[in-house]
């Protein structure tokens, strides 16, 4: 204070335009040098009001009260190998064969980053994009996405491709295709069928069963192979074989992984006789993305639904202050609700500028955190979703006109991570956006 007993002088540190707003450039005026941003961690917190700074020098400066923006640079994820094919499916023990080999992958992130495709076959092969080693491409290059390889084989076996493609981010994705060497004297198999169960409406977790069906030409045994060549990655279980004998069927299944749009896999299945003869089938699935959720806004702090609430203002240690705190609440039909998978709202005011942000043109996004369903026996007041899992963001400080004064936003549109949207309007105490 100034005398003895006087009232004190404010002096708080949210009202230090240097420390609310920042100061700079570090290197003086004119020096093009940075700014030194708001001081965070910031010691100022509700019920302490916004400085004049907060509208006047630095309206983009986090509020008092609300969380500070946090810039969260995306992890970069490694290559994805959708597809490994050869043209050739089996071989003959003295003949000698060119196969085309050939992977298809990408790169998740964006932008997106060039690709090295590296190879190894057995040796005894020669690979058209070999080093020192015949059967080796040591050095990854982004034009070996398709090679040739080349070979005489003097014994009945498999022969393991396997292509390792790169972005630079590790674990580098890899895949191998087995190609069958037979015996030139053996006698082939009848493959009499391959399915997949089911063969409509797989999606993400859908368990998925291919079967085989065939018997030997020699009176001998058969078994079966089942090997991936194109789609995401899914693990196959281990071959059930029954009935070796003559006729004779052979399983295996894997769970459909998750896909954003409708996307193919192609398994080939092998019959392999005891006595070398080999035949060889393909069967393809489709598997959809999951169906796009219906989105309700509810507002458990007002009791409307299809509403978001507005507090345009409260009294703050006996004192009536703007908080512009705006709480947005929403549900999905999903089933099993995708609680964990955050929502996104986008929210404006059609009455501000358009450089103003906040208005249609630059809108203002929050993000709604999932919440599991209130316990029975919740109060009505002490409600946060209700009966049903729900998604909840708050947002303080909605929205600042740039002249001292918060305003609701007169449009909110929440979008879910499986695609369903829900939009509410208004900017009264009757429309869609409860203001209090």
């Amino acid at each position: 204070n100034l005398a003895f007993g006087a009232p004190l002088v404010p002096n708080n540190f949210q009202d230090l335009p240097f420390l609310f707003c920042g100061s700079g450039p570090v290197g003086g005026p004119g020096s093009g040098t940075s700014v030194v941003g708001q001081l965070i961690p910031a010691p100022w917190a509700l019920p302490m009001p916004n400085p004049t700074s907060a509208t006047t020098l630095c309206p983009s400066a986090t509020k008092v009260g609300a969380a500070p923006a946090v810039v969260v640079a995306p992890t970069p994820l490694p290559a994805v190998i959708t597809s490994l094919t050869s043209s050739v499916a089996s071989a003959v023990t003295g003949k000698a064969v060119t196969t085309t080999l050939t992977v298809v992958a990408t790169d998740p992130n964006t932008p997106s980053s060039g690709l090295s495709y590296a190879w190894q076959a057995p040796a005894g092969v020669t690979l058209s994009c070999h080093g020192v080693s015949l059967n080796i491409c040591v050095a990854a290059n982004n034009a070996n996405s398709t090679i040739t390889a080349t070979f005489t084989p003097t014994v009945a076996t498999t022969l393991n491709f396997t292509a390792t493609v790169s972005n630079g981010v590790l674990p580098a994705a890899t895949r191998s295709i087995g190609l069958v060497v037979v015996s030139s004297s053996a006698v082939a198999p009848t493959f009499s069928a391959l399915t997949a169960t089911p063969t409509t409406g797989i999606t993400a977790g859908t368990r998925v069963t291919l079967t085989a069906t065939g018997k030997s030409n020699n009176k001998g045994s058969v078994r079966f192979t089942f090997v991936q060549t194109t789609g995401p990655t899914v693990v196959l279980s281990t071959p059930t074989i029954t009935n070796a004998t003559g006729n004779a069927t052979g399983t295996t299944t894997f769970i459909a992984p998750t896909v954003r749009v409708a996307t193919t896999l192609t398994f080939l299945a092998s019959e392999l006789d005891s006595t070398g003869g080999i035949a060889t089938k393909t069967v393809s699935v489709v598997v959809n993305p999951p169906p796009v959720d219906t989105v309700t806004l509810i507002c458990p702090t007002c009791g409307v639904p299809g509403t978001a609430n507005y507090v345009q203002s409260q009294a703050i240690g006996g004192v009536v202050q703007q908080v512009g705190k705006l709480t947005v609440a929403a549900i999905s039909s999903a089933t099993p609700a995708v609680v964990g998978g955050n929502m996104t709202a986008t929210y404006f005011n059609s009455g501000l500028p358009d450089a103003t942000p906040g208005s249609a043109a630059l809108p203002l996004t929050m993000t709604l955190l999932g919440q599991p369903a209130d316990p029975t026996g919740t109060l009505p007041g002490a409600a946060i979703c209700g009966p049903a899992p729900c998604w909840v963001g708050v947002a303080l400080g909605v929205i600042d006109d740039l002249h001292g004064t918060l305003v609701p936003p007169t449009s909110i549109t929440v979008i879910s991570p499986l695609g369903g949207q829900a939009t509410t309007t208004g900017a009264s105490a009757a429309g869609p956006i409860v203001i209090k």
